[in-house]
């Protein structure tokens, strides 16, 4: 839990620092929080990973995306994060890579080529 304040703490201020004062304040607040027990709201966290989710969709939306389309978006992103069970805010690139890959993997075990017989197309 402290090393998702600290992540959450170090993406707000990854505009306004270099690297070296990201750092520095990482390495602050991991000394700073040694002598605290952090604990979450996980109530809070539910309902915020729903509203990046529905953020998306509307900015999809706008963008002119379909409503099918937008069903299959919601519908992906919400399997991915069942499967990480991470919040949205801590998600990485290596995340998404590996689930993409363990995805793939699935469907060619389940013989299926790439875009046919996805499970989320209606």
């Amino acid at each position: 839990m402290k090393q998702d304040l600290i992540k959450d703490v170090i993406l707000g201020m990854l505009p306004y620092l270099n690297n070296a004062q990201n750092e520095k304040l990482q390495e602050v607040l991991r000394y700073t929080l040694a002598k605290y027990e952090v604990t979450g709201n996980q109530n809070k966290e539910k309902y915020s990973e729903q509203n990046y989710i529905e953020l998306f969709i509307s900015a999809k939306r706008i963008e002119g995306c379909s409503e099918k389309s937008l069903k299959y978006y919601k519908a992906t992103i919400e399997a991915m994060l069942d499967e990480l069970q991470k919040d949205v805010k801590h998600i990485v690139t290596d995340d998404i890579r590996g689930y993409l890959t363990e995805y793939q993997e699935k469907k060619r075990c389940r013989g299926l080529k790439n875009g046919s017989g996805d499970r989320f197309r209606q």
